[in-house]
């Protein structure tokens, strides 16, 4: 193979890499930015709900972050829909019985657990496959952000 064919697979892999992260993180954030619209709706407490739309701003900020680096807006696959899907679900399912601003709390922060884990296992599988810096580096803050997010939610238990 010559040097200019193993310079192509690079830049493919390498936009192939990027593009599955981009996606993932497109997904995550639709997701995480769904379910939180809807606790914003369910919660009794003005500090909550105003803790909960700056959550939302910070999803939107990282949303039209993933967009720049990754163009177009993709359509997330079925996998991801059902998921986005029954996240609003399970908030609704969630607060039927307890819909305390506590409950609440405690079900996003166990939604973003979920979320950074996932996050951090696909930067980890990806951040020796030649992927964009620029993509892990803002799934890391994506990953930071929801940290700090669950961190400051925890006030509501």
């Amino acid at each position: 193979m010559s040097e200019c064919e193993n310079a192509k697979k690079r830049r493919v892999s390498v936009r192939n890499c990027t593009e599955e992260l981009l996606s993932s993180l497109e997904c995550e954030l639709e997701k995480q930015t769904e379910k939180t619209i809807v606790a914003v709706k369910k919660v009794k407490g003005e500090e909550l709900s105003a803790y909960l739309t700056k959550m939302i701003d910070g999803y939107a900020k990282l949303s039209c972050e993933v967009e720049e680096q990754h163009g177009a807006k993709e359509k997330c696959g079925i996998k991801e829909m059902i998921s986005r899907i029954s996240s609003k679900i399970d908030v609704e399912v969630g607060t039927m019985i307890d819909d305390s601003d506590e409950r609440v709390a405690q079900m996003l922060i166990e939604d973003i657990t979920v979320s950074v884990t996932d996050i951090i296992r696909l930067v980890r599988e990806l951040e020796n496959s030649n992927c964009s810096e620029k993509a892990l580096s803002l799934a890391r803050e994506t990953v930071s952000f929801q940290e700090r997010s669950a961190e400051h939610l925890k006030d509501y238990l």
